[in-house]
């Protein structure tokens, strides 16, 4: 009760819709960014029995990662080819 009152008071004070759910992710995700020797460490913080949980969600992160910059990649070649 009380992770979701203080959720709830940062989205609030944020502006930005959080959820425990990807605060979880989030932390995750920075830990794994500055370190990927943390994975056993995340894994056990995430409670995932297994480590290959850990780093199947933090594959998926970084596939979107991917996605997102060819998908800005593309269009800056766009404007480029329709300047020339």
């Amino acid at each position: 009760q009380t992770m979701k009152r203080i959720v709830a008071e940062v989205s609030e004070g944020c502006g930005v819709d959080f959820t425990i759910r990807t605060i979880r992710a989030s932390v995750a995700t920075l830990f794994l960014d500055k370190d990927l020797n943390n994975m056993g460490a995340v894994s056990r913080l995430l409670r995932h029995r297994d480590e290959k949980i850990t780093k199947v969600f933090y594959d998926g992160v970084n596939r979107s990662r991917a996605v997102r910059g060819l998908i800005q990649h593309s269009s800056e070649v766009d404007v480029r080819l329709r300047n020339l």
